[in-house]
């Protein structure tokens, strides 16, 4: 395997961790959310998950670990770039 080839996850693009961080953070609320909307509103028949306070702090939580999930991803980043972009001397002696 070649040193030059960037790793797949992690390819630099901001604009790649952010719609990943986006993905994360709305997805996972989204499925959580609507199964709980599907216990306690469809088969409970409780009202109170559908009120203006759940669904806000559902939606301040997405962005939250959106916003925590990009600035962990930037950070990875920095601290381990693809070996297309690090220095010769970080990759060690060549074999």
């Amino acid at each position: 395997m070649s040193d030059n080839v960037p790793s797949p996850v992690f390819s630099g693009s901001p604009r790649r961790y952010r719609r990943l961080a986006l993905l994360l953070g709305i997805g996972s609320h989204a499925l959580l959310y609507g199964g709980m909307v599907l216990i306690e509103w469809v088969w409970h028949g409780r009202a109170w998950i559908v009120g203006s306070g759940p669904i806000a702090f559902t939606a301040v939580s997405a962005l939250l670990l959106t916003l925590l999930g990009y600035h962990s991803l930037m950070f990875v980043d920095a601290q381990y770039p693809p070996a297309a972009r690090r220095s010769r001397h970080d990759r060690g002696p060549s074999p």
